[in-house]
């Protein structure tokens, strides 16, 4: 028996950075002592996402799960100048029911299972929306286990195999939908294989520490009402983290894949940093981390900055009244202990803010700045804001919405006709969202970063270059695994200046592309790469490269091109 998992996940340059498919790791985990084989496919870094489905697709798939990581791009303000204004999210949703539509094309009688984290937070409109058989909410790792051994083991249907797993939503024969109750327990593997062509996208390796979310904010589809959380063995989680680096040489990062890792316990967090700097590191690795300000104490603080550990803190906004009114557990006191802390032991701090919640005016913004600027310049390290907030189904802020309880001058639509919110709608309290946008910029002269920065003084030409490039460029990534053909079909189509790429990647790319131009004789594409590359070096905008090596591909792609030249 064979299960094919889905990664609907396609390159924007929006997301800034493609993720791996975790969740389907931790799933392929726990189905490795079942009689299947089991495929992990996105069809989004491929030049032909319908051609990569069909050739995963086998005589014997007969079930296929699909993670739904990103509900859209979370991008609530864009430049005027783009069209529409002021509110443009990009829906993602839309991109995992074209999967679902090819893969109802080519295999119409196997069940379509969801899940993810945008599935539990609204699993009845995830399945009314994109019409699959049905999804696992919770730990689906674990249902989806017993769903699979139910079928390949126990040979039980799927319609009947479905109604006995822990946390299945499904519609029995076409009825209400049903949810049963999501698992308590089950055990924790380590995942220790990953699909190894993310790595070649980005060297940082996701690894749990804890499961949910302790807080229920009104604007996150990560919490959960009952605040429970689950914690992984810490032994498991140093094991995950020990097989990852070392079966994969290149990853040089772990990031704490948590909402925020104390939630899990100061104890716990501080265990964590230590063994992980004892036992792991045999080469240089950095670690990576979300928290809050509370719980936490000095001791974690030192373990932080002892640890080397980057960290961002989600502080969301300083205003008392505001924090207890969207369920947020810390208080302004929290915050100011963390940052004398910080102060004491000399570590540097990155904010996030958000602006625009229930009970925001324009004054607790300016108390959010104020604040900011009274801290002292060496702890501040950076400071991050998002202007509103997503209205998600299924969330606090969801449900106001649907009982008609937020104010509608502050209700920012996609599609007024959608009640449901699975197209982009967003809120933001006491503000037009491009008025806070300017006046935050304005405040603080510019040197607050907002997420949505990325899209600001350029036009709706530029963007769709940048994103068609974006794409290309990590199809190209991705492809490289197959061979050199495969990665050239999608870099040659990139037209733009790929202004994403660090200034590593940049140079690499330009030298990569220039080789693969020559080698197809195409040596004024690669004389036009290689002088732009040296141009670049010589600017400081490209890392330095061993420029004879550059030199001695332009004369070797101006001395073909001649000869090309002369031909014609």
């Amino acid at each position: 028996m064979h299960i094919l998992l889905l990664y609907p996940n396609n390159p924007r340059i929006t997301y800034t950075a493609l993720p791996g498919p975790y969740g389907l790791e931790v799933i392929r985990t726990h189905l490795q002592t079942l009689p299947v084989d089991c495929d992990i496919v996105n069809p989004y870094i491929t030049m032909d996402p319908e051609k990569s489905i069909v050739d995963s697709l086998r005589p014997d798939t007969k079930l296929i799960g699909v993670s739904i990581r990103n509900i859209d791009d979370a991008q609530v303000l864009w430049d005027s100048k783009l069209a529409g204004g002021k509110i443009q999210p990009v829906c993602c949703i839309d991109d995992v029911l074209a999967v679902i539509e090819l893969v109802r094309r080519h295999k119409p009688d196997v069940p379509v299972v969801l899940g993810g984290v945008v599935f539990n937070r609204m699993p009845t409109q995830m399945l009314d929306y994109l019409g699959a058989d049905a999804g696992i909410t919770g730990r689906a790792e674990i249902g989806f286990a017993e769903l699979v051994s139910n079928m390949a083991v126990d040979k039980i249907p799927f319609e009947q195999a479905i109604q006995n797993v822990p946390g299945a939503v499904y519609r029995p024969e076409g009825n209400h939908i049903v949810h049963n109750d999501e698992p308590r327990g089950g055990e924790f593997l380590p995942v220790i294989e990953r699909e190894s062509v993310y790595f070649n996208i980005r060297s940082d390796a996701a690894v749990r520490t804890i499961v949910g979310c302790a807080q229920d904010c009104p604007y996150c589809i990560e919490g959960n009402e009952s605040g429970k959380i689950l914690l992984p063995p810490v032994d498991v989680v140093m094991e995950e983290i020990k097989g990852v680096v070392e079966r994969y040489p290149v990853v040089d990062e772990i990031m704490f894949a948590d909402p925020e890792t104390n939630h899990g316990g100061v104890d716990r967090t501080i265990e964590l940093l230590s063994r992980v700097r004892q036992n792991v590191l045999t080469r240089e690795l950095k670690l990576d981390m979300s928290i809050t300000p509370r719980p936490c104490n000095r001791k974690l603080v030192e373990a932080i900055a002892d640890s080397g550990c980057m960290f961002q803190l989600s502080v969301d906004h300083v205003s008392d009244d505001i924090l207890a009114r969207n369920g947020i557990n810390h208080r302004f006191q929290h915050i100011r202990d963390f940052v004398s802390w910080c102060g004491e032991i000399g570590l540097g701090i990155s904010f996030v803010f958000l602006f625009g919640m229930p009970g925001e005016t324009k004054e607790s913004v300016d108390e959010v700045l104020r604040y900011v600027e009274s801290i002292p310049d060496r702890i501040v390290k950076s400071a991050y804001y998002s202007m509103g907030l997503r209205i998600y189904p299924g969330t606090p802020l969801g449900r106001a919405y649907r009982n008609n309880q937020l104010d509608q001058r502050w209700i920012y639509h996609q599609d007024k006709q959608d009640p449901a919110c699975i197209q982009p709608t967003a809120y933001c309290e006491s503000w037009d969202l491009f008025e806070l946008h300017e006046h935050v910029r304005e405040r603080t002269g510019k040197k607050y970063y907002g997420v949505e920065s990325c899209l600001r003084n350029i036009t709706a030409e530029t963007y769709r270059q940048l994103d068609h490039d974006f794409r290309l460029y990590h199809i190209g990534i991705a492809e490289r695994e197959s061979g050199d053909d495969p990665c050239w079909e999608a870099w040659k189509g990139i037209t733009g200046d790929v202004s994403f790429l660090s200034k590593n990647k940049l140079g690499e790319f330009l030298w990569q592309r220039g080789q693969m131009a020559l080698e197809r004789e195409l040596p004024g594409t690669a004389l036009n790469d290689w002088e732009t590359l040296k141009e670049r070096i010589e600017a400081g905008t490209v890392k330095d490269r061993d420029i004879n090596e550059i030199n001695s591909g332009i004369e070797t792609a101006r001395t073909a091109d001649g000869q090309v030249q002369g031909k014609g």
